[in-house]
């Protein structure tokens, strides 16, 4: 019970260093939002094309890149009748800014179809600064890395301080492998003097 109980103790503190470290890293999906959208079909000899404009919000402490958005467009009675999605090469989100975008495609329906449109950031990277130019701080630096070993020795040192503590059960019992140590060497010693005494014994038997 004792060593499940230490396990779970030790997969707690990694599994919480792990987060700490695996959110300072992440960037929040609410971080990044889409304001003042607007579209346009433009009808064509052969095709229609499809424009969106809007802006991006970051509210992250982190300028971002690799965005990928989602456009979702709607008819007059709510009905989904077309979407694009497009990534944003070059496009970089400042930290706590703001930037606007424009994606454009091919429109699947005659532009008086066209009512309404959703748009969203489906994925998003933020840009971290190297480590040698980051503001961690020491002391946090020194509770994701050095506090989980930490605990593990303190953890370690307690249960061999209730192992090796008088009238606990694990002392008991090495005081009786103890025990039965030297009870085996005694006897091992007594046999040791039967096997010398027999030997002297028989050499000391007359042969004719």
């Amino acid at each position: 019970m004792r060593q499940w109980f230490l396990i779970a103790v030790l997969s707690s503190t990694f599994a919480i260093a792990s987060a700490a470290e695996g959110n300072d890293a992440a960037l929040d999906e609410k971080a990044l939002s889409v304001t003042s959208t607007s579209m346009h079909v433009e009808e064509g000899e052969k095709s229609r094309t499809l424009t969106s404009l809007g802006t991006i919000h970051n509210s992250s402490k982190f300028d971002v890149n690799e965005i990928t958005i989602e456009a979702t467009y709607f008819n007059g009675g709510g009905e989904l009748i077309d979407t694009q999605s497009e990534m944003m090469y070059g496009l970089v989100a400042p930290a706590s800014d703001a930037i606007a975008f424009r994606i454009m495609g091919t429109a699947a329906r005659p532009a008086a179809e066209y009512a309404s449109q959703k748009i969203r950031v489906t994925h998003a990277e933020p840009i971290r600064p190297p480590y040698t130019a980051r503001k961690d701080s020491f002391l946090k630096s020194f509770i994701l890395n050095a506090l989980p070993f930490l605990i593990f020795v303190g953890v370690l040192a307690f249960f061999l301080y209730r192992t090796q503590r008088k009238g606990s059960a694990q002392h008991r019992s090495l005081e009786l492998w103890a025990r039965q140590v030297d009870i085996a060497a005694t006897n091992a010693q007594a046999m040791e003097r039967i096997a010398n005494t027999l030997e002297h014994g028989v050499d000391r038997i007359p042969r004719n």
